[in-house]
């Protein structure tokens, strides 16, 4: 790869850095926030990336080396922070809008092929931090071509974008999304149903291969999964920001289920795509697999609305199987 599309690989995803790192509202001289940013009094000098460190509203100053980094480019970047620290006027009060009191005191990174152990000292007891590609001996997600990994990372941006939430902050939404589904059944089923236990971020083990970072909550009715709800099932149901699943499960593995009546089935099609639900053809299921809108895990009264309808429309057909 050229170290253009290096940059942009990392301006476009920097979370590749550090999950809390967003681009700043500080113009560049391509006209793209966060790049190329003029920061020298004789308009010579530019960082390549600016990032800005929610931890703390710090600016985060990276630069970029395709090859190997050696001691100069430590100087380039400590030359960087002082004219961070001299900014002139109306330069300063757009940094300081954006970064607050912290806009004088940037973090520093220096990425490259690679770092002798002199160097990293060196940078690191300057205050800049050393990071270096992978190398073919280290262990990696194969990719066949620059193409590819940017669909990877177009699809990761995606999912860290659903719900405005990070990874950190993913595990907590999972949990409330838990509870909520608890008290329903609690208010309205009793000890009819119930619903499986947490899935924690550590296990290796759950209903299905996966588990973090993804919702996979399942309802269970006379010790029988009913329902499950999840954003993620393999290659042909991948996770999506404008949905997430919902499966009739108790018929998925059913040794009755060729002399199963398909009346039943297409009636109960009919009424989900009456109720304004999106049916997913899914090869390896006998029952449909139903589209539920984002969106409505953040509404309450829809929330409820909807899995006390998807509870009600599994029960009657559970009953008639």
């Amino acid at each position: 790869m050229t170290e253009q599309q290096i940059e942009d690989i990392i301006y476009n995803s920097p979370w590749l850095l550090d999950e809390r790192f967003i681009i700043p509202k500080i113009p560049g001289s391509r006209g793209e926030n966060g790049r190329q940013i003029n920061i020298g009094k004789d308009k010579s000098r530019f960082i390549d990336l600016l990032f800005k460190d929610t931890r703390d509203d710090r600016p985060v100053i990276i630069e970029l080396k395709k090859g190997k980094i050696i001691r100069e480019n430590i100087a380039q970047t400590l030359e960087y922070r002082a004219l961070v620290a001299s900014l002139n006027d109306d330069t300063r009060e757009i940094w300081l809008n954006e970064f607050k009191q912290n806009y004088f005191a940037p973090k520093m990174i220096l990425i490259g092929n690679e770092a002798d152990e002199d160097t990293i000292i060196s940078a690191n007891l300057a205050g800049i931090e050393i990071r270096t590609f992978k190398t073919e001996y280290d262990e990696e997600i194969g990719f066949d071509s620059i193409k590819e990994l940017k669909t990877k990372l177009k699809e990761w941006n995606n999912f860290r974008n659903s719900g405005n939430r990070t990874l950190i902050e993913r595990g907590d939404w999972i949990l409330s999304i838990h509870a909520r589904l608890s008290d329903i059944i609690n208010e309205e089923y009793g000890e009819e149903l119930t619903i499986n236990r947490p899935v924690r971020l550590s296990q290796k083990k759950s209903y299905v291969d996966q588990i973090f970072p993804f919702v996979n909550i399942f309802l269970s009715y006379d010790d029988e999964v009913l329902i499950g709800l999840y954003e993620y099932f393999d290659v042909e149901l991948p996770f999506d920001d404008k949905f997430i699943y919902c499966d009739f499960c108790f018929l998925m593995d059913s040794e009755d289920v060729e002399e199963f009546d398909d009346k039943i089935i297409l009636n109960f099609k009919k009424q989900m795509e009456k109720a304004g639900f999106d049916l997913v053809n899914y090869s390896d299921y006998k029952t449909p697999i139903i589209k539920i809108p984002r969106s409505v895990l953040e509404n309450e009264s829809e929330f409820k609305k909807t899995i006390k309808l998807l509870i009600k429309k599994a029960l009657l057909i559970y009953e008639k199987f």
